[in-house]
This record gives C-alpha cells, sequence and structure tokens, in this order.
C-alpha cells in the first residue's frame, strides 16, 4: 500500500524528481557551451534546486566512459581512451529549434595497423547529469557554481 502512494505521489509530480538519466544530459546541461580540455569536459549542467533553475558548472573525465575499440570511439566504463585518441573535440549537432540535441566527441584514434582514423561518438548516450554534475557509469564528475573564465 506504501509503495502504490509513493507512486501515486511520484507520478502525480508532487515530489521532485532527481535531473539525472542514464543518457540525455543534452537536455539538461548547456551544452552549446561545452568545453574540451584534453580528455575533461566541461559546462553547465541544471541541479536540483529547480525553484530557481540554477545550473552548476560541472567536469568529467571522458577517460572514465569512452575507450579506443580498434580506430573506434565506444562506451566503455574506464575505457582511458585518450591515451591513444588525439586530437579530440566536441560538436554540436542539432539545434536550439531540435527536440534532440547532441553533443559529439570526435577524435582520431590508432587501430591496430596504427592508422588514425577519424571517429564519432554521440555522447548523450552515455553522459547523464545527476543534480548538476555529469556522470557516467558509476562516476559522478565535479561541480562548482562558475566555470572558467
Amino acid at each position: 500500500m506504501v509503495a502504490t502512494v509513493a507512486l501515486l505521489v511520484t507520478s502525480l509530480g508532487l515530489i521532485p524528481q532527481p535531473i539525472m538519466a542514464s543518457y540525455g544530459f543534452a537536455n539538461n546541461c548547456e551544452v552549446r557551451g561545452a568545453r574540451l580540455s584534453e580528455s575533461f569536459l566541461g559546462m553547465y549542467c541544471n541541479n536540483h534546486n529547480t525553484a530557481e533553475y540554477l545550473y552548476n558548472w560541472t567536469w568529467i573525465d571522458l577517460n572514465l566512459c569512452v575507450s579506443n575499440y580498434g580506430g573506434r570511439l565506444i562506451p566503455k566504463k574506464d575505457g582511458a581512451f585518450f591515451r591513444s585518441c588525439k586530437p579530440c573535440s566536441v560538436k554540436l549537432n542539432g539545434s536550439a529549434s531540435d527536440d534532440h540535441v547532441t553533443l559529439n566527441l570526435g577524435c582520431n584514434c590508432k587501430d591496430v595497423k596504427g592508422h588514425t582514423p577519424a571517429t564519432i561518438l554521440d555522447l548523450n548516450t552515455l553522459i547523464g547529469n545527476d543534480d548538476g554534475a555529469m556522470t557516467c557509469y558509476d562516476h559522478r564528475g565535479n561541480k562548482t557554481w562558475i566555470g572558467p573564465a
């Protein structure tokens, strides 16, 4: 009975739900202002203070989330992609009017033959937002009120 009541209260929106998903951080983070510094991705993301609709600056090391598999970027816990993938950049895919905006990580990654083909990974498929901090797998990025100038 208690579980039924809790489910009903939650579904009616009477209890605030955390802004977190296994995927889809691009919908509640400012991906247009994303910065990539080596393997660290930074941007502003919504936190739980929805009354003021506040953002936190958050950084996460993508080495904790991405791997190089034969010259391709793939989602993988503790993948350490940056050892064999350089240079890398992030690029917005979509526009403000789109319902589905994504952020792509693009790199040149060494394959088994030593070549470095270009490869792209949609970060929206593996990065989440938990109360203003980017997440992947069981890793949580840091967060502060203000990002770099």
